[in-house]
């Protein structure tokens, strides 16, 4: 069962961490304190991570021993706009295995402090 969940939890954080960073769409932009970002390259440029620690828990649903939910808290640091200092940050995600119309599993919950 962890061999499960630490293994989903790599590929989830690898995964997310990719497209979020790098992979957004051409269009994109941030709204941040009324200073707009429009595009790839300025949102790359905005905002930077760097990676931590993660730390994945299975939890069973029922009384199988399938795990059902993963429960991942993820810590970086991130640099935002021109500022020189990183702050720390920590997500929560909790995933289900949940498929959508496409065949992609579906993120239930993410919390971002």
């Amino acid at each position: 069962m962890a061999d499960v969940a630490s293994k989903g939890g790599d590929l989830f954080v690898q995964t997310y961490y990719k497209y979020y960073d790098s992979q957004r769409h051409e269009n994109a932009a941030i709204l941040w304190n009324g200073n707009a970002f429009n595009g790839i390259a300025a949102f790359k440029e905005f905002i930077l991570h760097e990676y931590h620690a993660y730390d994945v828990q299975p939890l069973l649903v029922g009384d199988s021993n399938i795990v059902s939910v993963l429960v991942i808290r993820e810590f970086r640091n991130v640099k935002i706009g021109d500022k020189q200092q990183t702050r720390p940050f920590s997500q929560t995600f909790v995933l289900t295995p949940v498929v959508d119309a496409e065949g992609k599993k579906i993120l239930y919950v993410w919390n971002f402090r």
